[in-house]
């Protein structure tokens, strides 16, 4: 391919250009989408597969009644993508994620609340595991009336 002039827009604003990662070394204009302007990729027949798990789901779980404890179950290595709760009454609980092995419970975030909305922990960034260590999740009991709806994502 020849090489594009990079022409400055009406506006005389520059135009974002590129030069290409082979011998050639070619530089071309970087193109947008006209609706959303962002940023054109073709990943040239690259086929990815995402799975989303939901690794731990619980719906209107009564913690006036009891501990919510589960662990996820994973059978090859896998991704957190994150913790979305909903509770009915502000209650005061304690949340806590651990990385665990069955044997070792290692806290990787811990909140102690009484907000009575949601409660959202996403990873800022990559929480990657091998599948022999999975995520508990706690959360403590309540004094009077209160349910969560709980629920745990994952990807491999």
């Amino acid at each position: 391919m020849a090489d594009e002039v990079l022409k400055n827009d009406p506006n005389f604003y520059r135009v974002a250009g590129a030069v290409t990662n082979d011998s050639d070394k070619d530089v071309v204009a970087l193109r947008v989408d006209p609706i959303t302007k962002r940023l054109i990729v073709d990943l040239g027949g690259l086929t990815a597969t995402l799975t989303v798990n939901k690794a731990l789901e619980s719906l209107t779980y009564d913690l006036n009644a009891a501990i919510y404890s589960a662990t996820t179950v994973n059978s090859t290595v896998y991704r957190f993508m994150g913790l979305f709760l909903k509770f009915s009454a502000a209650q005061s609980k304690t949340i806590t994620l651990f990385l665990t092995d069955g044997t070792v419970e290692i806290p990787l975030w811990k909140k102690t609340s009484d907000v009575g909305t949601s409660r959202v922990f996403v990873p800022d960034k990559d929480w990657s595991f091998p599948a022999d260590w999975e995520l508990k999740l706690t959360i403590t009991k309540t004094g009077a009336a209160c349910s969560a709806d709980i629920l745990l994502l994952t990807t491999t």
